[in-house]
Order: structure tokens, then C-alpha cells, then sequence
């Protein structure tokens, strides 16, 4: 988690590649380690409804971004960017989120929000 406190902003060269939450949660259950490879390089533009706003031991905000299902996914809020976009959003509404993978094969999508919007 040490890259997590890490505030690297939206990259103006960073592609976002669309995915819907269930879309992104069936691909990463497939194969953990690629998708967190994928997404820690190019990003990904998540579309789903707000299901949980939190924070863990440490302190840092997290949220869960569902689709259909029930599985979720794991996006700490660190940059002051995507702070001031989520203080916009509602839990239970649909949001955008632009996000990176930190790198490690958890068995839920683990992210780190770059931005994050109503949507």
C-alpha cells in the first residue's frame, strides 16, 4: 500500500480504457494479476453506482463502485482532485471514476482514483 499515499494526479498522456463495474469485476476475477498489470499501465475509466464511502486504518478514503452485482471494487481517494470530485457524488448514485492499479493481484479490482465524478 505504500504507492497508494502516493498523490501522482491524472496523467495528461494516460489513456483510460471504459468499463462498465461488472465489466471490469468479471475480467479481473478471471485473471487477478493481468488485469491489475493492464490497469496499473494504462488506467481504466470506471461506470457504475456509488455503493460505500470509507476509510480504513490508516486513514485513507476508500470507495466501492458497483455495477449489477454484488461484487465490488476497491478505490482509495487520495489525490485532492479526485477528493474534490467525490464530495459531488452520492452513494447510491452512478459515477464515474478514472483510475490506475497499484499493482498487486487482489481478488478485487484495487484501485487508485485519479478522478472521480457524478455521472
Amino acid at each position: 500500500l505504500s504507492a497508494v499515499g502516493i498523490d501522482r494526479g491524472p496523467s495528461a498522456a494516460r489513456k483510460y480504457t471504459p468499463r462498465t463495474a461488472d465489466e471490469l469485476v468479471a475480467e479481473w476475477k478471471a485473471n487477478p494479476a493481468a488485469a491489475a498489470e493492464r490497469y496499473k499501465e494504462e488506467g481504466v475509466e470506471l461506470r457504475g453506482r456509488l455503493h460505500e464511502i470509507a476509510s480504513n486504518i490508516y486513514g485513507q478514503t476508500y470507495i466501492d463502485v458497483r455495477g449489477s452485482g454484488r461484487d465490488g471494487t476497491h478505490i482509495f481517494v487520495v489525490s485532492e482532485r479526485a477528493k474534490r470530485g467525490l464530495a459531488r457524488c452520492k452513494v447510491g448514485a452512478p459515477c464515474v471514476v478514472k483510475a490506475r492499479a497499484e499493482g498487486s493481484a487482489h481478488r478485487e479490482p484495487w484501485l487508485v482514483a485519479d478522478d472521480v465524478e457524478p455521472d
